[in-house]
């Protein structure tokens, strides 16, 4: 999920919400959790951050190396 996103997220919301659902997805049925649970407590349990969480820290990383060179 996470090859090349700071890339492609940034361009296409519509893919980054895909896969945060495709996230959630993951994390219900690895718990074996309800339809209707809440995703939060899901991707708290695992220790997930939510997908566009961590594509926001993908970016402010990338930039952070350009700057820094």
């Amino acid at each position: 999920m996470m090859y090349a996103s700071p890339v492609w997220t940034s361009y296409n919301k519509e893919a980054l919400e895909r896969v945060l659902h495709m996230q959630k997805q993951a994390a219900r049925i690895i718990l074996e959790a309800q339809r209707t649970s809440r995703t939060v407590t899901c991707l708290i349990t695992l220790s997930w951050i939510p997908f566009y969480n961590e594509v926001f820290i993908k970016q402010c990383e990338l930039a952070y190396k350009r700057i820094k060179g």
